[in-house]
């Protein structure tokens, strides 16, 4: 039988967290610098590398919180006002998310979409493949696991659901036009 997590495992659970999650979005940032996109999309790479950047130093930022209350007792620190700071940060975190979100994962969808009409004058046809589209798919799913399946998702989650449906909902380059 384990034991109760103390509050400072909780804490440097953060910490470890935060780091890792730091250490993702400089590894997206990294793929993104190598990425290029026509000109109608190309504000979209340094946008998606600004938030990354941005939710880079928030998590910094709790970080640093969360060290300052696991360093112990200094004279003139006023400890609640220390921890007041995190619930700003995850706040300002969701938002970033929900930025994405809403703003984000549209010009996503419309980069995937051939511009091309079918024979009923509507673009139902993806520019990627059917093997990329598995492979984006199978991603997505593997990426986010269980997380589609919770009850309450989060605004990251709500996107990669949103693209899962979009791709389920159009066909690939290769598939027949009519």
């Amino acid at each position: 039988m384990q034991g109760t997590v103390t509050s400072q495992e909780k804490l440097t659970s953060g910490i470890h967290f935060s780091t890792l999650i730091q250490l993702e979005l400089k590894s997206q940032i990294r793929m993104l610098k190598d990425m290029r996109l026509t000109e109608q999309f190309a504000d979209l790479i340094p946008g998606l590398i600004a938030f990354d950047k941005h939710k880079i130093d928030l998590h910094q930022q709790m970080i640093d919180v969360v060290t300052e209350i696991l360093s112990g007792p200094k004279p003139g620190v006023d400890y609640g006002k220390v921890a007041a700071q995190m619930p700003k940060i995850r706040a300002e975190l969701e938002d970033v998310d929900h930025t994405i979100f809403t703003n984000v994962t549209p010009l996503i969808c419309m980069i995937l979409i051939d511009m091309r009409p079918d024979s009923k004058n509507h673009v139902s046809h993806l520019v990627i493949t059917k093997a990329e589209k598995v492979e984006l798919i199978e991603r997505l799913v593997s990426g986010f696991g269980d997380a589609f399946n919770q009850k309450q998702k989060y605004f990251m989650v709500s996107a990669g659901l949103v693209m899962k449906g979009f791709l389920d909902d159009h066909a690939s380059s290769d598939d027949p036009w009519e």
